[in-house]
């Protein structure tokens, strides 16, 4: 189950990188009650990376309690995006954000002791 929760975690964080760097420049339109938007091949990859993630999300949830599931892939994923936004889009750090981390790290191992 290990190996499966490694897979969501990346595809997810994979899917959300993607939609990121896939929708700069993109554009919503309404037009004739109906909602246009251009994707193109980036968006449309994120999309169906985290389409995937949710799909097997969910078959981890039905295998194990979302009590001990849910907040721990939540902050598991909250680590990794965070990483990504620093590291690969230089997105802005404070010291209130990286206090936030410090506190999701302490929950996450907090979640995993017995």
């Amino acid at each position: 189950m290990i190996v499966l929760f490694i897979l969501y975690v990346g595809m997810s964080a994979t899917g959300l990188f993607l939609m990121k760097t896939g929708s700069e420049g993109m554009s919503f339109e309404l037009a004739k009650n109906f909602l246009k938007m251009e994707i193109n091949l980036v968006l449309l990859l994120g999309m169906l990376f985290y389409l995937a993630s949710f799909l097997l999300f969910i078959f981890i949830i039905s295998k194990n309690d979302i009590s001990y599931i849910f907040p721990i892939s939540a902050g598991v994923l909250n680590i990794i995006t965070f990483v990504l936004g620093a590291a690969v889009l230089k997105e802005q750090i404070s010291g209130f954000s990286i206090a936030g981390l410090v506190l999701i790290v302490a929950g996450v191992v907090f979640m995993n002791l017995k």
